[in-house]
């Protein structure tokens, strides 16, 4: 059965999380695309396709629910998972909040797994126009935990 290449964005600020998401989500037939900071993630986010986002929350220069908010400005369906060392509850709900439907702890790679299939098997990509941004025509399911 043919399926397609899943893009998946990663924002955060370690370079070996970036890594090691590559590496892993690659093998699962993923690919990644990496940046540093939240100001370079919102210019992907807005300029290419993907088909999910994974956040960190925390960075030396804003917040990944700051970020959150801004790409569901242009962008309300594609799944975003935050993947992050900040265990608080009331981080968590901040982030839902700001638009994300998953929220992970660091370092639970059996948990991102798990989201990423869930989030990723309940969305149909069916298309994506770069210039004009209406980037993912898809219908989102919601996937039950």
């Amino acid at each position: 059965m043919y399926q397609t290449k899943r893009r998946i964005l990663c924002v955060d600020d370690h370079e070996d999380t970036h890594t090691m998401l590559a590496a892993i989500l690659g093998s699962c037939g993923h690919e990644v695309v990496s940046v540093s900071n939240p100001l370079s993630g919102l210019v992907m986010a807005r300029n290419q396709c993907f088909d999910l986002f994974i956040l960190d929350r925390l960075f030396m220069d804003g917040k990944g629910t700051d970020l959150c908010k801004r790409i569901r400005e242009f962008d309300p369906s594609t799944p975003v998972v935050f993947f992050t060392g900040d265990n608080a509850e009331s981080a968590r709900l901040e982030s839902f909040d700001a638009g994300a439907q998953g929220y992970i702890t660091k370092p639970d790679i059996d948990g991102l797994l798990s989201t990423v299939n869930a989030l990723l098997g309940g969305f149909r990509l069916s298309g994506c126009d770069y210039k004009s941004r209406t980037a993912i025509t898809g219908s989102w399911v919601q996937p039950s935990y």
